[in-house]
């Protein structure tokens, strides 16, 4: 009937001509952006991985005053075990009190040393999936990590849809159309979780510089009783802190690995008809919402 085939003529212009704005200008400006904050995303995480940036007199200083306060501490519950012992007083379990002191006391000298091991642990957990990154970077001898790269190469959102065959494929209008807006918000939201996941590793700096310098309270809840809140809440903020970088990159891996298998791809047409066009089924537009939510879950 007529009327539908006007209405066929309308929606495939409009699919071509708003398929045309976005892989011409929104597109290419989403790439752009997206290399840029990826770019800010892998200094931060270089920066958080690599504990030679925490080796400043700043830390060291700030730690030895922690540590001398608390040292000027023990020497006041020495003396009340002292006089304790002197007195004879049984109100208290002087012997058990003297083993937890002196515990404390070597615990406290070491725990700059200590929370470093910890964080170490975490960053070399870390560092092992995020050199899986890697990919050759101009001017650079050898391949270099970068998760901006990786995710522009497997999504492919600086280009048009150019599946990983090596054929160029021409979707139908529709199917150009919510193949467009799926790579669209896509992009959004791997720039979306990039911003956010760079403003979580520059906290996590910030956390560790203190954790290391108020580093003396977490071993002293067991002598302190009244500072046993704090040094709970130290451990938990440093454990906190340690695994972020590790389950981000072994999630962000994931996706990463997911999105190489191979889901995006399509079978080309039979290109000895110049007519022919690709189709995709549900499916394929399915795995963009699957995508979509194992980089939202990343930010978590």
């Amino acid at each position: 009937p007529p009327d539908n085939s006007w209405l066929s003529l309308v929606t495939n212009f409009l699919g071509d001509w708003f398929g045309w704005i976005m892989n011409n200008i929104f597109i290419p400006a989403a790439a752009w952006l997206l290399g840029m904050v990826g770019n800010l995303m892998d200094i931060a995480i270089k920066f958080s991985l690599d504990t030679k940036y925490f080796k400043v007199d700043a830390i060291n200083s700030g730690w030895k005053f922690i540590r001398d306060l608390v040292n000027m501490g023990f020497i006041f519950i020495l003396l009340y075990i002292a006089i304790s012992t002197i007195l004879q007083s049984s109100s208290y379990n002087i012997r058990s009190m003297l083993v937890k002191l002196i515990i404390a006391a070597v615990l406290i000298n070491f725990s700059l040393f200590l929370t470093k091991v910890v964080m170490d642990a975490g960053n070399i957990v870390a560092i092992n999936f995020y050199n899986s990154f890697s990919r050759p970077v101009l001017g650079q001898a050898e391949p270099q990590p970068s998760i901006s790269t990786t995710f522009r190469d497997y999504l492919k959102i600086k280009d048009k849809y150019d599946p990983r065959s090596g054929e160029k494929i021409v979707l139908g209008s529709i199917d150009s159309f919510f193949n467009t807006v799926m790579r669209a918000i896509t992009a959004a939201i791997v720039i979306y979780v990039f911003l956010s996941l760079t403003f979580v590793f520059i906290a996590r700096v910030i956390a560790f510089i203190f954790l290391m310098i108020f580093s003396p309270i977490g071993f002293i809840g067991a002598v302190f009783p009244g500072a046993s809140g704090a040094a709970a809440k130290w451990r938990k903020t440093l454990i906190d802190q340690t695994l972020v970088a590790p389950v981000f990159l072994i999630l962000i891996y994931l996706v990463a690995k997911t999105i190489e298998s191979g889901i995006f791809n399509v079978s080309a047409p039979d290109f000895s008809d110049p007519t022919a066009a690709a189709t995709v089924d549900a499916a394929f537009y399915f795995n963009y919402i699957i995508i979509i939510g194992l980089l939202l879950m990343t930010k978590k």
